[in-house]
C-alpha cells in the first residue's frame, strides 16, 4: 500500500482506496519518520459522535469503519455537516458507539476550557505527555498515538518541533445537551481534523480544503 497526500475538500476521501484513509493517530506516528508530513493539516478517519445516552453529554471517537459521516450517500450528508449537525440513524449510531474499537468519554470529565459554551479545548505538555486525567488520556492516546509506546514517542516529537503545548478541540457538553434537547435526535456528529499540534473532533468546515491521506483509487 503506497500511501500518499491528496488535497481537497472532505468529499475528495471517495478518491482513496476502501479502508485507506488515515487517522489522527496513523499521520502522527508517520510524521516522526517523515518530515514532509509534518506543519500540515489533514481531514482524519476519525469519526466524531456526540450523544447524551447516559444522561450526560458523551464524546465517541470512532474508527473509520464506523464513520458514519464516510458511508451510504457522503454527498448529501457533507452537505447537510456545511450547515450545521449531521444526524445519523439512531440505529447505526448505536452500533458504532458500541463497537469494540469505540472510545466514549464524558465531556465534563475532559474539563473543556473555551470562551463560550460552543467548543473548547485542553492542553497536552508534550513533555509531560501523561499528566493528564482519566478521560484526558484516553482521549489523546486514541488521537496521537493509541498505544502508550507510540504516544510518548510522538510526543517527543513535538518537543523536536519545540511545541510547547498540544490541544484537542471538542464540543462543550453545554452544546451537545441543547443541540439533542431541541431536536429530539439522539446523536449527532461531525468530522475530524489534525492541525501541526492540535486535533479537533468537531470540524464544520468539511468543504475547506485540507490534505488526507490514503491510497489513492487507479495507483
Amino acid at each position: 500500500m503506497v500511501l500518499e497526500n491528496t488535497h481537497g475538500n472532505l468529499m475528495t476521501y471517495t478518491k482513496l482506496k476502501p479502508g485507506t484513509f488515515q487517522h489522527s493517530d496513523e499521520i502522527v506516528t508517520a510524521q516522526r519518520s517523515d518530515l514532509k508530513l509534518r506543519r500540515q493539516t489533514y481531514f482524519t478517519a476519525d469519526g466524531s459522535l456526540f450523544d447524551t445516552c447516559s444522561s450526560e453529554p458523551a464524546w465517541a471517537i470512532t474508527r473509520l469503519e464506523q464513520n458514519l459521516l464516510l458511508q451510504h450517500h457522503i454527498g448529501d450528508t457533507l452537505h447537510q455537516l456545511s450547515y450545521g449537525e449531521y444526524f445519523p440513524n439512531p440505529d447505526d449510531a448505536t452500533a458504532s458507539l458500541e463497537h469494540e474499537d469505540t472510545i466514549v468519554v464524558p465531556l465534563r470529565g475532559l474539563e473543556l476550557k473555551g470562551d463560550n459554551d460552543l467548543y473548547g479545548k485542553f492542553k497536552i505538555d508534550p513533555k509531560k505527555p501523561f499528566n493528564l486525567n482519566e478521560n484526558q488520556l484516553i482521549v489523546a492516546r486514541r488521537v496521537f498515538g493509541l498505544d502508550d509506546e507510540n504516544y510518548a514517542l510522538n510526543m517527543e516529537m513535538y518537543v523536536e518541533e519545540r511545541e510547547d503545548s498540544i490541544s484537542i478541540c471538542s464540543h462543550m457538553p453545554e452544546y451537545v445537551g441543547h443541540i439533542l434537547s431541541e431536536t429530539g435526535m439522539p446523536y449527532f456528529q461531525k468530522a475530524s481534523w489534525l492541525g501541526s499540534h492540535s486535533f479537533d473532533g468537531r470540524d464544520p468546515l468539511v468543504e475547506d480544503y485540507n490534505n488526507l491521506r490514503g491510497e489513492l483509487l487507479g495507483k
